[in-house]
């Protein structure tokens, strides 16, 4: 991975992201998980996507794909033309997104129409 070059000499990354090399450490040594924040800054400091960070068998979820990007459940509605409480419908699964929406989320969340309906909750019965 890239990150080894980013570690030496010990700290930078700490640095970089603004937070303490001991709690990078901890990242590293899964002890502690860190925020999306954090996350979204160690992906920009080590030029990769947030999502190559997650551990292996994360489920990528529509939080996950809306926190890479440093949104709020507003402005994905936003991008949407719905409401914030419809949007979080869809996202925690009370809501079926329709086809449009799909692709309109796909355009929002920076990522394929694919990976959004595989971060689709199962749609209520």
């Amino acid at each position: 991975m890239a990150a080894e070059g980013l570690f030496q000499p010990p700290g930078r990354a700490g640095r970089l992201i603004r937070t303490l090399v001991v709690q990078v450490s901890r990242y590293e040594s899964g002890r502690t998980r860190p925020r999306a924040k954090a996350v979204q800054a160690l992906a920009a400091v080590l030029g990769v996507d947030m999502l190559q960070l997650l551990a292996p068998g994360t489920p990528v979820t529509l939080v996950t794909l809306r926190a890479r990007l440093g949104l709020a459940q507003d402005d994905v509605a936003a991008a949407l033309g719905i409401s914030r409480s419809l949007y979080a419908a869809v996202e925690h699964g009370k809501r079926a997104a329709s086809v449009p929406e799909t692709t309109a989320l796909a355009a929002a969340l920076h990522t394929s129409v694919d990976q959004v309906r595989r971060a689709l909750p199962p749609s209520p019965a």
